[in-house]
């Protein structure tokens, strides 16, 4: 799953859907603001979790990193991704070292925190001793999933139409919400059609549409799998 910024909603409404069709999926391997959703532990969660974009800015960047990070304190108190009913791994970038790390322990909120952006660049946060920020840099990890969870992977992205005026933040962030590391064997894109609102409610809704178009594919994929 991709980055985004504030259409980081579709991921949650995508995921909704396929607890609806009772699709199983092996493992998720997230970066930037899909790591969200995959901490929810239900699809009630999902709606509640969607109310975090509601601090992002029109740009789609946070207007108040500390303001976000306590509100994800808040709703993942003692959370770890290694309790996480989901098989769950979270690609971030070690800020030292310009290399990607793979995050399969440790506390879901800094975790979830480290993948957010602001108007001046990555948020940073200290994890295990590492100091991490946003992984989307380095594309959608189709490698690290199939790695991890085998194939067939399934690549799925979310951007909004490109805007004028646009500042060097939001340019990165939209290269990389489009590019994959590696080959996919089904590549998943959600967008708005012309003149839906911008908001994460669409988002919400949209993400959920591709789910449902594809939802005859991704079970036969999954019962392949399976076998």
């Amino acid at each position: 799953m991709g980055t985004g910024g504030g259409e980081g909603a579709a991921y949650a409404g995508f995921l909704y859907a396929l607890h609806q069709f009772e699709i199983p999926v092996s493992g998720i391997c997230a970066c930037g603001t899909s790591v969200f959703p995959c901490l929810a532990k239900d699809p009630g969660h999902l709606y509640f979790l969607v109310h975090i974009w509601k601090h992002l800015c029109t740009s789609g960047f946070i207007t108040d990193q500390e303001a976000v990070y306590e509100a994800l304190a808040l709703l993942f108190p003692a959370l770890r991704l290694e309790n996480h009913p989901a098989r769950l791994a979270v690609v971030a970038c070690d800020v030292l070292t310009g290399q990607p790390v793979l995050i399969r322990e440790g506390s879901a909120a800094a975790v979830a925190a480290s993948s957010l952006w602001s108007a001046n660049g990555p948020c940073i946060r200290t994890v295990d001793r590492r100091h991490l920020s946003d992984g989307s840099v380095f594309g959608v990890p189709v490698n690290s999933a199939a790695r991890l969870f085998g194939r067939p992977v399934v690549a799925l992205r979310a951007a909004r139409p490109s805007k004028p005026r646009v500042g060097v933040s939001e340019i990165l962030i939209q290269a990389a919400a489009h590019r994959l590391d590696d080959a996919a064997e089904l590549v998943i894109d959600i967008g708005l059609g012309e003149g839906q609102e911008d908001d994460v409610n669409t988002w919400f809704s949209a993400g959920r549409r591709q789910a449902c178009l594809w939802q005859e594919t991704l079970s036969f994929m999954a019962k392949e799998q399976g076998t």
